[in-house]
């Protein structure tokens, strides 16, 4: 298998990085705010290999812009990324440079537009080489699929279903008929053309015979009222003499025969009873299996509603650990306030101390020793009092300064010690929740695990096949049977003589029939024949109408055994999810589709982190059916838990909206 691997993207002046140099490893995880640059590096990566950003775009701004929002021109814009390749290194590089020209007669430049280079490994490269050498290493469209957890499940149902029938192992149309004896009869037709080309063979019959169909009895109606009545006297006379000897015969064969007759009659009901017999065991034999599918049905819900009812045990564990560390950070949070508050409070600004007073020094002359005149003396006083006042000023002034201070620093601490207070008394409601729900998934486990017991037993129990000893009804027929079959071995048949009288009565009624042929057929032969062929005739066409019926039922069955086939075999392939591929009709036929099922769930009705997990499994599958890995980038990945992120053959890049203010790499 081909495994493409990022070990390093450095990205300068692209859209908001002006100069950034992201590590990978097996597993990286990028945090931070929103706007802080995590679909930025998708969208690099991206553009160096196929012009396009994280949605699919190939118009969009990747230019930095100014704080004002204006874009600023004049800079390069270059995206380098060094990848391994079944474990060689290849550096691709593409930088884009805008093209300035001369406005002609002028000195003044203009934007021409822009130009993209291409290196590959420090070689230069054209366009259609760098395109070429991407599209041998991995085509676009298939690095989607298996990049992407969500390229799949965007795609229309059709093209789904498409790419899911390529994981199918060769289903032979003729191997699934032979398997069945069922399907004997569409094997050689199997030889020859597809399932949908013998439905369409199939259903142009039925619709031209049902066509057919209809047009017949109007024709029989038309014949009809041509016939007339015709006088056939004489042949009645001898048709009467006729009925009179075949009665006298039958008298004879019934005086001379009632042993016959007795056989016959025992024989008959020995027949009837068996028959009664059946229909018996057969009805027993129903109810037994419809008994045993009951239990396994109670059985499979019991054991899928124990093993769901795990999980909910496992999440609700997890979150009950989670929400615990929680309530723990928030209550050190309020003790921390608590004691940052005491602190504060019991702060005092320092006491007031008076200005030093004028020595006798400052009054003295430096320079001749004397004392000061008396002018000088008034303006030293003057200047000690006004500095004394603004001293005293400059105290109240910062004290006050500090009062109003310490009350706002009491004040945001009581703030957030409310808000913590708060979020504790919501984190322990969620738990108290959290303990409830998790004391409900254990009683259902164990209520569930109880039920697939019981229903275990109960299938244990059931017994092969039906015990009729309590059937009194059965019990009888069993006793007539045995009775009736042991008065036989004593009776005589009568077989000569009866073969002898029904010789007789078999010529003397083919002579009445001939003669009762030629009464009806009179005058109104030709009319009766017409009217006798086309009444074969519509027997004939409902039969085939049915026998075309029957054979496009028969071919969905086997299409339905076909599909049930495909579906087992394109869902072993994966590890949570399940794939719908048809859906039955009111009338019997099926209509194709592609349903994705999360254990059970249908895909439109996950939340975020489920159908991440389920495109990593589709990413698994894909990867292993192309033969091919390359870096796989989950975006909005905090709806994922650790425990729901699934080991995989390839590299994974998780993009995480944090409080952080600036972009964090773990690799």
């Amino acid at each position: 298998m081909k495994k493409i691997k990022l070990g390093k993207l450095v990205m300068q002046n692209f859209k908001g990085c002006t100069d950034r140099t992201v590590e990978f490893s097996d597993r990286t995880v990028i945090s931070g705010a929103n706007e802080t640059g995590k679909t930025t590096i998708m969208d690099g990566w991206l553009w160096l290999l196929f012009n396009k950003n994280s949605v699919g775009e190939t118009k969009f701004d990747i230019r930095p812009h100014d704080i004002d929002g204006k874009t600023i021109n004049n800079v390069e814009i270059m995206v380098e990324g060094t990848l391994t390749v079944d474990g060689k290194e290849v550096v691709l590089k593409k930088v884009q440079k805008q093209i300035w020209r001369k406005r002609r007669g002028t000195d003044v430049t203009e934007l021409q537009g822009n130009e993209n280079l291409f290196e590959i490994n420090g070689y230069p490269k054209s366009e259609k080489d760098y395109k070429e050498y991407i599209s041998d290493l991995l085509e676009e469209k298939m690095f989607k699929l298996i990049t992407s957890p969500q390229a799949f499940t965007t795609l229309p149902w059709k093209e789904q279903r498409e790419v899911l029938m390529c994981l199918v192992d060769d289903v032979s149309d003729i191997a699934i008929a032979e398997s069945d004896s069922r399907f004997a009869e569409l094997v050689p037709e199997l030889e020859q053309a597809s399932p949908d080309d013998i439905r369409k063979k199939y259903t142009k019959a039925l619709n031209a015979w049902k066509k057919k169909q209809v047009e017949i009895p109007a024709r029989i109606d038309e014949v009809s009222k041509q016939l007339v009545d015709i006088d056939v006297a004489e042949r009645e006379l001898h048709a009467n003499y006729l009925r009179e000897q075949i009665a006298d015969a039958e008298r004879q064969y019934e005086d001379a025969d009632s042993a016959v007759k007795e056989f016959d009659g025992v024989n008959d009901r020995i027949l009837e009873v068996k028959g009664e017999m059946r229909m018996i065991y057969d009805v027993a034999d129903r109810q037994l299996q419809e008994q045993a599918t009951e239990i396994r049905n109670r059985k499979d819900s019991a054991h899928e509603g124990f093993h769901e009812s795990r999980q909910q045990i496992r999440m609700c564990e997890l979150d009950i650990e989670r929400i615990q560390a929680v309530i723990e950070r928030e209550e050190a949070e309020k003790k921390h306030l608590q004691d940052e508050w005491r602190a504060e409070k019991v702060k005092e600004f320092p006491a007031y101390e008076e200005l030093p007073a004028l020595d006798e020094n400052s009054l003295i002359c430096p320079t001749c020793g004397q004392a000061l005149p008396e002018n000088l003396r008034k303006e030293k006083f003057a200047d000690y009092e006004e500095r004394k006042k603004k001293h005293l000023a400059d105290y109240e002034s910062a004290k006050a300064a500090f009062e109003v201070s310490r009350k706002e620093r009491l004040a945001q601490i009581t703030e957030k010690g409310n808000a913590t207070v708060a979020d504790i008394k919501k984190y322990q409601k969620e738990m108290e929740q959290l303990k409830a729900d998790l004391e409900k998934a254990k009683a259902n486990s164990i209520r569930f695990n109880k039920m697939e017991s019981g229903a275990i037993s109960e299938l244990d129990k059931l017994p092969l096949k039906p015990d009729l000893s309590d059937n009194q009804e059965y019990e009888a027929l069993q006793l007539e049977l045995s009775k009736l079959e042991e008065g036989m071995k004593n009776m005589s048949t009568g077989a000569d003589y009866r073969s002898q009288l029904r010789i007789r009565l078999s010529g003397l009624r083919e002579e009445l029939s001939a003669i009762e042929k030629e009464i009806a057929s009179a005058d109104n032969t030709k009319l009766e024949n017409a009217i006798e062929k086309l009444q074969l005739k519509q027997r004939e066409v409902a039969q085939k109408v049915a026998d075309q019926e029957r054979m496009i039922d028969l071919l969905e069955e086997f299409i339905r055994r076909k599909m049930n086939k495909i579906s087992v075999n394109i869902n072993e392939k994966f590890k949570v999810l399940t794939w719908t591929l048809f859906a039955d009709q009111y009338n019997g036929g099926m209509v194709p589709m592609c349903e994705c099922r999360y254990k059970g769930t249908l895909y439109s009705d996950l939340n975020n982190g489920h159908k991440i997990v389920a495109g990593l499994d589709i990413i698994s599958t894909l990867a292993s059916l192309y033969g091919v890995t390359a870096p796989v980038f989950i975006d909005n990945a905090e709806a994922l838990n650790d425990f729901n992120i699934p080991d995989m053959d390839c590299q994974m890049v998780l993009l995480k909206v944090s409080d952080d203010a600036e972009l964090k790499v773990r690799a």
